[in-house]
């Protein structure tokens, strides 16, 4: 199984340090452009099977990427990002200050509401559980969010949570992994060079 995993564009939330979690998200004009050259990196891969995070960030930048395949987008709440239950749609500087004064574990601590990292590590894992079989001779394309992402990649390549939980992940990168049975092979991480 190939798979291409990449992140939504720039959003206006991203741009004004709003926590967006399981808000929609609005693509800024910066994050279309970026969706539109995303698309066109990829355009001639064949892929078989588009999945999506059904939040609206996502949704917009896999239309994009939609338009230049015959292949119908699948939505999952699964690839939804991290939950930050009563931070989502506020302003970071809160959740920053919130976790500062309390000196909370970046990965364990679940906000009233929401996850914590090793939820969405269970989310990652019952994705990847579900496509393993039915997609393992075919080229998959993912379209989530930074946190959500992490998790599938530390699930792939076997790193502990700790770890995949600080890797980078920007706007429109794209993830380049094939699974061959046991086997595991990384073609490219947070790769940009499309932008």
């Amino acid at each position: 199984m190939k798979l291409i995993i990449v992140r939504h564009g720039e959003t206006v939330e991203n741009v004004s340090r709003i926590i967006q979690g399981q808000t929609h998200g609005k693509l800024t004009r910066k994050g279309i452009s970026q969706a539109k050259k995303l698309a066109k990196r990829l355009k001639n891969e064949k892929i078989d099977v588009i999945f999506s995070s059904d939040l609206g960030r996502a949704r917009d930048t896999a239309k994009e990427i939609a338009k230049y395949h015959k292949v119908k987008i699948k939505y999952s709440k699964l690839l939804r990002e991290k939950s930050h239950g009563i931070f989502d749609g506020g302003p970071s500087e809160n959740w920053i200050n919130f976790k500062g004064k309390k000196k909370l574990p970046p990965i364990s601590f679940r906000p009233e509401g929401g996850e914590n990292f090793y939820d969405l590590n269970e989310r990652a894992k019952k994705f990847l559980k579900e496509i393993k079989n039915k997609y393992k001779d075919k080229t998959v394309l993912i379209v989530s969010h930074g946190g959500l992402i992490r998790m599938l990649l530390g699930n792939i390549m076997k790193i502990p949570i700790k770890i995949a939980f600080g890797m980078t992940q920007l706007n429109c990168c794209v993830n380049l992994v094939e699974i061959k049975g046991k086997d595991v092979q990384v073609h490219s991480i947070n790769c940009i060079k499309h932008l």
